[in-house]
């Protein structure tokens, strides 16, 4: 004899007869169990705690002879049936709820949906779901199918159900479970719009072309110079009117290469009056330079091409 078996029936006869007239034994239901496990958690969660009830339960009556303990599918089979039968009681073939889905009862005591296709090539649970009431078991097949759709809708969730149950008021109870799903309003949420500011008037006003420039640098790209590799970045201006486009090669991303492209495009435009930008440092950086050597021309009272045209940097 193994020692397991001598413990199991050292265990079994330290087992207390229980007097079921007595007020202080409490009756539970399976009902009220996968109520209260299953507020929280999902389908396949009970299934697997009640399975290992039940495989204790027969390991304790002497009516498991396996020496696995872990719930085979027969074992969920079986306690998936149970929990059914257990909330479709209240039900019977007669009741004036499910006579319009002309029910029956198949071999294992469950009422499933009648019809007219027993010579379909479906498969049985298709052709005659099972009847789920409304109740807490129909909340947890309603989040297991959903999860299995990968939070699809309310229609893939719908006929994804369908395919084995039949719940009673299935279409409110998936629509309410989809629109408390977090997961569901994440992926079909609709993106908050941001209410825009007014346009300024640069962008307002008819003006030539560049007269009002929006500028940023973007790059590097590996060119070629001969045989070696070197980085080159791009300086693009941008009017604000009418969009148009120029840009210019810049050698690296220091502030003396930004004002020869900056001087290489005024060449080219001429007249501007504003110009917009970030707060890159070599931009930052080219604005102090400009303006300490626009006082510095000031002074000496030289016109140069770029410091004489009193640009709003």
């Amino acid at each position: 004899m193994r020692q397991t078996d001598v413990d199991l029936q050292a265990f079994q006869t330290k087992l207390p007869v229980l007097d079921s007239l007595d007020p202080e034994v409490k009756h539970a239901t399976l009902q009220r169990e996968v109520r209260q496990v299953g507020i929280s958690s999902s389908w396949k969660r009970v299934l697997n705690v009640l399975a290992y009830v039940f495989i204790f339960i027969s390991i304790l009556r002497r009516q498991r002879r396996s020496r696995t303990v872990s719930p085979s599918l027969e074992d969920l089979t079986c306690t998936e049936q149970l929990i059914v039968k257990e909330f479709q009681r209240k039900y019977s073939v007669s009741d004036k709820e499910l006579v319009p889905l002309d029910p029956f009862v198949d071999d294992h005591g469950l009422l499933r949906v009648g019809g007219r296709l027993r010579n379909s090539n479906l498969v049985d649970e298709e052709k005659h779901p099972v009847i789920i009431p409304k109740s807490t078991l129909a909340l947890l097949l309603v989040r297991h199918h959903l999860e299995g759709v990968a939070h699809g809708g309310r229609y893939a969730t719908l006929n994804s159900l369908r395919q084995k149950y039949w719940v009673i008021g299935a279409a409110r109870i998936v629509a309410s479970v989809v629109h408390k799903c977090v997961e569901c309003r994440k992926y079909r949420g609709k993106a908050s719009c941001q209410k825009m500011a007014d346009l300024p008037s640069d962008r307002m006003s008819p003006s030539p072309p560049f007269f009002c420039t929006g500028l940023d640098c973007f790059g590097p790209f590996i060119v070629r110079d001969g045989r070696r590799e070197v980085k080159r970045y791009g300086l693009l201006f941008t009017c604000l009117a009418s969009r148009a486009v120029h840009i210019e090669v810049l050698t690296d991303m220091t502030t003396d290469c930004f004002i020869l492209g900056l001087r290489r495009f005024i060449a080219i435009h001429g007249q501007l009056k504003v110009i917009l930008c970030d707060i890159g440092t070599n931009l930052t950086g080219a604005d102090r330079e400009l303006r300490e050597a626009a006082k510095e021309l000031d002074m000496k009272r030289v016109e140069h091409a770029v410091m004489s045209k009193h640009i709003e940097f």
